[in-house]
């Protein structure tokens, strides 16, 4: 038997979308590693041969060049990349988070149609059984054609209900097996989670305070925005004129030889770069509004399911009664329908009654589990602080990321 819990860390293991993603993380370390690399210099050469005149010798020029404005970009497109691999990476453990959440959820949904399907089975069965009785009691004239359509109707809505749970769990099962690299043919035994509580309110608040320790999305649009704010420097840098700075040497065709300085910049006259700085500004902006909107909207979510969780708490005790009340009055209504105290029709709709109440009680308590994974999840619940975000936690939705 495997548990919900295992079941998320074999689909961060198997999951082949996630080993897709992981690629990613190479791709951004090639970039760092590209930005990290010193501007090559540039060696120039010449030679021209004596043509005609009083020249004795060829002439030969020798320059290495090193280009200044590169190294004056370095720092800033170093810092940029580097931030680039953080996000990368958060984001990779962002998509892991959600695929262990989406595999548990997943199992959760499939041991839930699992639990609940005895039930419809019982009834589905019992209906069959009554209206085969009915069929036998319309031909002899003991019952009208319409109490018999009536009891057909409803043994054909408790047939379509245990066929849809049976659809829902074979649905259930193929999609984990997908999550988990497995053939859709693998069947798995999940293990129902026991002693279902609801999500501590208090501790859930507590931790909202410090969302953006937590959440992987929230520390890559972090980074992405600190990754932008280096191209916003590099733009701004970007206005000192290309230049290059280096020495030659020659020779010309009366052996006279020179050594000397070469320094070639360009002249800012006309474009100062004013466009690209205002279009990385503006992607600045861009990502922090996105960052802003991104921890609103997750504390709004959790908060909602916070409320929502109290409603089905009280639902779920307010059945469970019903369900603790019921259960005893069935073996008597059996023990009265065999001594033909009660009529058949009797003890089935009881039985038909306690067994939805049944199916309602497990459905509830699986809703109550399955918040609790979307809050574990907006939360970053169980995910521990990402090192080097110590300071994170002071920044609120309208403070710079």
């Amino acid at each position: 038997m495997l548990s919900i819990t295992r079941i998320g860390r074999l689909a961060i293991e198997n999951n082949p979308e996630l080993r897709a993603a992981r690629a990613e993380h190479g791709i951004a370390a090639a970039q760092l590693e590209a930005a990290a690399a010193l501007p090559n210099p540039v060696l120039s050469a010449s030679y021209a041969g004596v043509v005609s005149g009083p020249g004795a010798l060829p002439a030969i020029a020798l320059g290495l060049g090193q280009d200044i404005k590169a190294l004056i970009l370095r720092p800033a497109k170093m810092a940029s990349a580097k931030a680039q691999v953080e996000q990368v990476d958060a984001g990779i453990l962002w998509q892991e988070w959600q695929t262990a959440t989406k595999a548990e959820l997943t199992a959760l949904e499939l041991v839930t149609a699992q639990r609940q399907l005895p039930y419809a089975r019982q009834t589905s069965a019992l209906w069959d059984e009554r209206t085969t009785r009915s069929r036998r009691a319309l031909a002899a004239g003991d019952i009208t054609q319409s109490a018999y359509v009536i009891e057909s109707q409803l043994a054909a809505d408790a047939g379509a209900q245990l066929s849809a749970l049976e659809v829902v769990q074979l649905t259930r099962q193929q999609e984990l097996a997908g999550l988990l690299g497995l053939d859709s043919g693998v069947r798995l035994n999940v293990d129902y989670p026991e002693n279902i509580q609801p999500a501590d309110p208090a501790a859930v608040r507590s931790r909202q305070q410090h969302l953006v320790d937590f959440r992987p999305d929230l520390l890559a649009l972090r980074a992405g925005y600190q990754a932008q704010e280096q191209r916003v420097r590099e733009s701004v840098l970007a206005q000192f004129p290309a230049m290059t700075l280096g020495a030659s040497a020659g020779r010309d065709t009366g052996n006279v030889k020179t050594a000397g300085l070469d320094i070639s910049m360009e002249l800012p006259l006309f474009n100062h770069n004013q466009a690209g700085i205002s279009l990385e500004q503006a992607t600045r902006s861009k990502l922090k509004a996105e960052f802003d909107a991104r921890l609103i909207a997750a504390t709004n979510e959790v908060s909602a399911l916070l409320e929502q969780q109290q409603s089905l708490v009280r639902q779920q005790h307010r059945v469970s009664a019903q369900v603790e009340q019921a259960r005893p009055l069935l073996p008597r209504l059996q023990q009265a329908l065999a001594r033909q105290d009660i009529e058949g029709r009797t003890y089935l709709d009881a039985v038909m009654a306690q067994n939805a109440r049944e199916q309602d009680l497990i459905g509830i308590t699986s809703n109550i589990a399955a918040q609790n994974l979307a809050i574990q999840t907006l939360d970053g619940l169980g995910m521990p602080a990402m090192s080097g975000n110590e300071d994170a936690s002071a920044q609120s939705a309208g403070e710079q990321p």
